[in-house]
């Protein structure tokens, strides 16, 4: 076939191949920030991953730099075909008849068109038919005269089948299947399109690029008969499981997400898998988006070098058919962005931020505009965005809406009403609260978490804190309930599921800490509710679960098939009574200085650099207060969860000892001196809690 999209395997050569026609050997491009060519390549990737639209934008742009090439620009017919804007695909197969005028697909495309364009019909399609004589490739003279109305299906598959064997036999019927199916497509027979289709993309399977444009039809095709379902993925930052009122705590104010939790399915054992950053979002969100324990990610760069894996927003699109839209915190570079999401907006790229004033930037034509003014408080500003998005839906599309929220991460800094209202009607400090934490780890004496309070800790620091804390939540959860309106009063409502999870807990005073750089149960567990259709009303589930398993559930819930060498598990069985349980254990490596197992309700701690154990009965001591390793009663036990964790490190390939040889002190030695201030405090937080202190020393300098 044709060198411009179908000779070449490479796709490399096949760019090479289609400018070769376009271009004059001696011409020079002036120089740009990014050269038409990968603009071009850009393009390609992207039509063929799903994403149509983007595809198309990078097109025009390209034909904007260099306006030659616009008639050589098949394969945007082919992306307008897509976006069933069937009168410009007219105009491009048209202009490219000028350029190639022996190219069957160019008319039967332009037949496609024309058939399926608003007043058209397949008799006006052969009024206006392209004639072609001089295309000698078989079968694709047969096709034309199919498409004039002077042929058969029968003749065509003939033609292919007729005096070929191997891979030619293969290829020329990978093309008959596909314009037959695009034949019966134009005349309105989808069952027959589909059956063709199918054959072309899977029973002749070729990878070539009309090979690739089957595979693509089909996928697209595949999610129109499934009538994907639509999700809005809400993730908050640094919430802990108990911090929701129809979870049992009477003392926070969140009738929204009571709602979500009586109108879906709550998962009361939700952990995130450790991490290997004291920022531990950024490990949570790597996990979630690829679906693999971050033990599994590259170890170089695990924050935003993932390797191969593909994006689950990505996978949507690709074989979902999916618009993938980001609003709120990116963590994770970039580059991993880039090839994640159909567009965004109000993307936050970085982890911390004072909620009253930060800049955000849009993801549009898969780049990122300039940094602009949010223009509000954080959870308002995403709030906003992801409700502009529900209203603005307007065709079949299926949509993926990802609104990653910044709170109730610090700055601890809600309205002041909401802060206010739980001063006057204070929450009660966890059963757990300590002064500080008993004993030594590389996280606990100091790191900007931990020096968001003075040491010893105070119960009126902390008091207020929680109150602030509370507030924040109280906040985010008005605003749940503002998208949740917009998705109830919207088309979309009976096709949607909605899941709201936040990548960890946070120890807020628990254990004598304040951050999530520990295993603590408070600082790895965190809410997680799926609502949605065929979703049980009100159910509830003490299965173990991990937030990655978000990953597989969506692509269960999207009826996708899960992509091999996941680590995700899909949850989908134990909401619909298939299961009541994924796993045995809950594996919480974090770094190379804390590992914990749990088992039923027996939990260990192991800190190898101290060589100190801690042992819990959750059952009997949900909060880990009364360590059991040292007692001679529970010594069997001690060894079999040690066994266990054992056999977790080696399922993973985790190389990291127990015990050391020279033990680091276990003591812990609290410096005032070494407390971290970053450049988000605002100052009625640096006045209360770091006494009036303005020299910051974290954060960007040039925020300073």
């Amino acid at each position: 076939m044709r060198s411009v999209r179908c000779m070449s395997v490479l796709h490399t050569l096949r760019v090479v191949l289609v400018f070769a026609l376009v271009l004059p050997a001696t011409a020079q491009l002036e120089p740009v920030e990014e050269s038409p060519d990968a603009i071009y390549q850009r393009g390609e990737e992207k039509f063929f991953n799903g994403d149509i639209k983007g595809a198309v934008v990078d097109w025009d742009r390209e034909i904007a730099m260099v306006p030659r090439r616009e008639p050589h620009h098949w394969q945007r017919g082919l992306a307008l075909y897509y976006l069933n804007e069937f009168q410009k695909g007219i105009a491009q197969f048209e202009i490219h008849q000028t350029v190639n005028g022996n190219d069957v697909e160019n008319a039967a495309w332009h037949f496609l068109c024309v058939a399926r364009a608003k007043g058209g019909s397949v008799e006006k399609a052969r009024e206006k038919f392209i004639p072609i004589e001089g295309d000698a490739r078989v079968p694709m003279r047969e096709v034309h005269q199919l498409f004039a109305g002077k042929g058969t299906a029968q003749d065509v598959l003939v033609a292919a089948s007729k005096n070929a064997d191997g891979i030619n036999l293969r290829n020329q019927l990978c093309y008959a299947h596909l314009y037959l199916g695009l034949y019966y497509e134009a005349l309105g027979q989808p069952k027959k399109a589909a059956e063709h289709i199918k054959k072309s993309a899977l029973d002749f399977k070729m990878d070539h690029y009309m090979g690739m444009v089957a595979q693509l039809h089909h996928r697209r095709l595949e999610v129109k008969a499934k009538g994907s379902p639509n999700f809005i993925f809400l993730f908050a930052d640094d919430q802990r499981a108990d911090t929701i009122g129809a979870h049992g705590n009477p003392h926070i104010r969140t009738p929204h997400l009571d709602r979500l939790v009586a109108e879906g399915f709550s998962f009361r054992e939700n952990y995130c898998a450790g991490s290997f950053s004291g920022a531990v979002c950024v490990a949570s969100r790597a996990m979630l988006m690829t679906g693999k324990h971050w033990m599994n990610l590259p170890a170089q760069n695990p924050g935003n070098d993932w390797g191969g894996a593909i994006t689950l927003p990505a996978d949507l699109t690709k074989r979902g058919g999916y618009h993938s839209h980001i609003i709120g915190k990116w963590h994770n570079g970039p580059q991993t962005l880039d090839r994640s999401f159909t567009s965004g907006s109000s993307v936050y790229m970085g982890g911390m931020v004072d909620h009253t004033t930060f800049e955000v930037q849009d993801l549009v034509d898969g780049k990122l505009g300039p940094e602009r003014d949010a223009g509000g408080f954080s959870s308002e500003v995403f709030a906003n965005e992801a409700v502009k998005f529900i209203k603005g839906v307007k065709d079949e599309t299926p949509f993926f809406l990802y609104v990653a929220l910044t709170a109730p991460h610090d700055t601890r800094n809600p309205p002041e009403k909401y802060r206010e209202m739980y001063y006057a009607n204070r929450p009660p400090l966890p059963e757990n609260f300590l002064p500080q934490h008993p004993f030594r780890t590389p996280t606990t004496m100091d790191g900007r978490d931990e020096s968001l309070a003075a040491w010893p800790r105070t119960k009126e620091v902390i008091s207020d804190q929680l109150c602030e804390y509370y507030g924040l939540i109280t906040h985010l959860d008005e605003q749940i309930g503002r998208i949740m309106k917009a998705l109830e009063g919207s088309p979309h409502a009976d096709n949607t599921y909605l899941i709201y999870t936040a990548d960890h807990g946070l120890a807020m005073g628990s254990h004598g800490l304040l951050g999530k750089q520990n295993v603590y149960e408070q600082s790895m567990k965190s809410p997680l509710i799926i609502a949605g259709p065929g979703i049980p009303k009100g159910g509830s589930s003490h299965a173990f679960t991990y937030v990655h398993d978000l990953n597989a559930t969506v692509f269960g819930l999207a009826r996708i098939t899960q992509p091999e060498g996941m680590d995700s598990r899909d949850l989908t069985p134990l909401m619909k009574g298939g299961a009541e349980m994924t796993r045995q254990s809950v594996f919480l490596p974090f770094q190379d200085h804390q590992r914990a197992i749990r088992v039923g309700d027996w939990k260990l701690h192991q800190y190898p650099r101290i060589n100190h154990t801690l042992l819990f009965d959750l059952k009997n001591d949900p909060h880990e207060m009364k360590n059991l390793a040292e007692d001679p009663a529970y010594a069997g036990k001690r060894e079999e969860m040690m066994t266990h964790l054992k056999a977790a490190q080696l399922k993973y390939d985790d190389k990291q000892a127990l015990t050391v040889a020279n033990p680091e002190p276990k003591e812990a030695v609290y410096d005032h001196s070494k407390r971290t201030l970053d450049i988000w405090q605002p100052k009625w937080i640096r006045d209360k809690y770091f006494d009036g202190r303005t020299k910051t020393n974290h954060g960007p300098a040039k925020k300073k």
